[in-house]
């Protein structure tokens, strides 16, 4: 952040916790800097998001924890497989949903139900 800003902030905290699945770690501030640089809104859950996706999602996250707490070999091999399966499954989650969404605006242009069809257009 550069120092035209930086008195707007009252304080910093740096969280190791935050799932990125990087070896960057979360950094929050407070303060004025909202007024400074906006607020963004977050989305709500995705619909292919199920239950099965968020327990894969607790797996590669107790994987995580695991191998940060000890680095060895096995850990290490774990945590990688966790994180392959988590990240495959979510891509095939997320494609099986986009391709019913897709059929579906198909089958509104079809039917020449316009307004269903951007509407599901502009949804996601």
């Amino acid at each position: 952040m550069d120092r035209r800003r930086n008195i707007n902030i009252t304080d910093v905290r740096f969280y190791r916790g935050a799932q990125g699945d990087t070896d960057h770690q979360l950094v929050i501030t407070k303060g004025a800097a909202k007024e400074c640089v906006g607020e963004k809104k977050h989305n709500k859950n995705k619909p292919w998001f199920d239950e099965e996706c968020l327990k894969l999602h607790e797996e590669r996250k107790h994987a995580r924890q695991q191998w940060l707490s000890n680095k060895s070999e096995a850990n290490t091999k774990n945590y990688s497989n966790a994180k392959r399966n988590a990240t495959l499954r979510f891509r095939n989650k997320k494609r099986e949903y986009m391709t019913q969404k897709i059929q579906e605006i198909e089958k509104n242009g079809k039917t020449n139900n316009i307004r269903d069809q951007y509407r599901g257009v502009r949804e996601d």
